[in-house]
Formats: structure tokens, C-alpha cells, sequence
């Protein structure tokens, strides 16, 4: 499953920044040739980019390589100290879970209310939800992630707990 999420994340990622490319090139040629401006590109662009920063920052989370306590975290494993990596991975996670999903909720509540006016940007009449959705898809997939990683976290316990039940009654 995480090779097949890796794969198309990487391909998603890859395509937008193919079209990235693609739409900049026509931009600066229309403009420095052609002398003609394309108005759509520069808010295309912004737009493509905000929603790669934040899929490319869940997917970077999905593979735990978000920044988190790492010094702390080798620290305490140096020594010997599994359980509070432990407690300090879940500390982390349901924080993310309270930060993102706040920022969901209010990315959504605006998505809405952008929507339910029809509220469109000024350049190419683009609906203004488009580029906050990006914010709150990348909450959601966060927050969905993060409570991956703690029911995780508890399964491994509780098959360690069960490991070493098995192995007193043999």
C-alpha cells in the first residue's frame, strides 16, 4: 500500500510540475516574443503551486518525513528510554490532529462561504475556493495520517503485550 500511495503522489506531484514548466515557458515566450501577456498564467501557476506545497506536505507526512522531535527523540533511544519516544510520538500526532483539524474546519467554513457566493478571482474568474481547498485537503490527509500513526502506535503495544502473554503460559 505505501509503494502504490508513493507512486501516485510522486506521479501527481511530477505532472504538476511538468505543467509548471509548461505554463511558465508559454508565459515568459507570449510575453518576450510574442509581445502578448497570457493574464491566466501567473494565477494558474500560484494555484498549482500552493496545491503542490500542501499534497507534497501530506505525502511527506505519510512517509514521516515531516520535522518532529528527532534530537529528543535519539536522545532518549541512546539511553535506552523507548517508552517516552513513545509517549512523545503520540503527544505529537494528536497535536497535529487538533492543529490541522482546526484548520480544516476553517478552511472548509470558507471554502463555503466562497462557494455559496460564487465569489470568483479577478483575473481569470476562477472560483476563490479553488486555491483554500488546497490548505484544507492537505489538513485532512495530515490529520488522517496522524491518526494512522496513533492507532499504530497503540496495535504495536498491544501485539508486544500480547508477545509477551504468549510467552509466559509456553
Amino acid at each position: 500500500m505505501n509503494k502504490k500511495v508513493n507512486t501516485i503522489s510522486e506521479y501527481l506531484l511530477g505532472l504538476m510540475g511538468l505543467a509548471g514548466i509548461l505554463i511558465i515557458t508559454a508565459g515568459v515566450f507570449a510575453r518576450f516574443v510574442l509581445k502578448v501577456s497570457i493574464p491566466w498564467a501567473d494565477e494558474t501557476m500560484r494555484t498549482m503551486f500552493v496545491w503542490a506545497y500542501f499534497l507534497g506536505a501530506a505525502a511527506l507526512d505519510y512517509e514521516s518525513g515531516l520535522m518532529r522531535l528527532n534530537a529528543l527523540e535519539e536522545i532518549l533511544l541512546r539511553h535506552g528510554h523507548k517508552v517516552p519516544v513513545k509517549v512523545l510520538s503520540i503527544i505529537s500526532e494528536v497535536c497535529c490532529v487538533a492543529f490541522f483539524g482546526a484548520c480544516a474546519y476553517y478552511v472548509g467554513t470558507t471554502v463555503q462561504r466562497y462557494a455559496s457566493k460564487g465569489i470568483t478571482t479577478s483575473t481569470s474568474n476562477t472560483p476563490a475556493w479553488v486555491l483554500p481547498l488546497a490548505y484544507g485537503v492537505g489538513s485532512v490527509i495530515i490529520c488522517l495520517v496522524s491518526v494512522r500513526n496513533i492507532v499504530l502506535a497503540f496495535r504495536k503495544e498491544n501485539a508486544k503485550a500480547e508477545e509477551m502473554t504468549v510467552d509466559t503460559n509456553i
